[in-house]
């Protein structure tokens, strides 16, 4: 299977039909959230009406800065994930939308024992060795690294490291891209689709994993 990776789109069109036009041919497209920059709703229509002319197989979750009826948005244009379980591919995706507390007082924003709870009943739901979490934040010490320090969830972590899902897509962090491991789960930071950034992830019958990260 080869996954189209998008994050922190923040309502830029041009960016993302820049990243469309050079992504090729894909069996899903997941977005990890921040689809609007705070709004409105019409925004996200138009942006996964796009995505939808690439490619209609979406799994989407929304971010810390899209606002409240964007899952009814996303219902309509593709599959939300969003505290769900969504079968695709033979895996079974689940998300962790909004983020953990920032200073910036976004309208998403969870206490870490929201996050925790609401982790560990995704987690109980489904096969870890099957499960691909798609968190709008990342995990503490996971790709979160910014200019002040780590903006990750530990709580997010903890649930992580017990639990050891087979692939985490994260976002939020535009300046932590990358792929790293934490245990034996590995993180993709695909990078803002506004700053240009994406990846593609294909997965083959082993579970292994091929990642291109886009760069325009």
């Amino acid at each position: 299977m080869k996954i189209l990776v998008l994050s922190d789109i923040h309502g830029k069109l041009n960016k993302l039909e820049d990243v469309l036009e050079v992504a090729g041919v894909v069996d899903l497209v997941v977005i990890i959230g921040d689809i609007t920059d705070f709004g409105p709703e019409h925004v996200a229509e138009k942006i996964l009406d796009r995505v939808r002319q690439y490619n209609k197989n979406i799994i989407a979750i929304p971010g810390n800065c899209d606002p409240n009826g964007i899952e009814d948005v996303i219902k309509d244009k593709g599959k939300l994930a969003d505290g769900i379980v969504v079968k695709e591919g033979g895996f079974e995706f689940i998300g962790m939308g909004g983020s953990n507390p920032t200073p910036f007082n976004t309208p998403r924003e969870y206490k870490e024992t929201e996050i925790e709870d609401k982790a560990i009943n995704l987690f109980e739901r489904v096969n870890p060795e099957e499960a691909i979490l798609l968190s709008h934040f990342p995990v503490k010490g996971g790709l979160d690294k910014t200019k002040v320090g780590h903006a990750g969830s530990e709580k997010l972590k903890e649930v992580v490291e017990e639990f050891e899902p087979f692939l985490i897509f994260t976002g939020h962090i535009h300046e932590a891209i990358g792929d790293e491991k934490l245990g034996t789960s590995r993180i993709v930071n695909p990078g803002a689709v506004r700053d240009g950034r994406a990846a593609i992830a294909e997965i083959n019958d082993n579970k292994e994993v091929d990642l291109k990260f886009i760069k325009l």
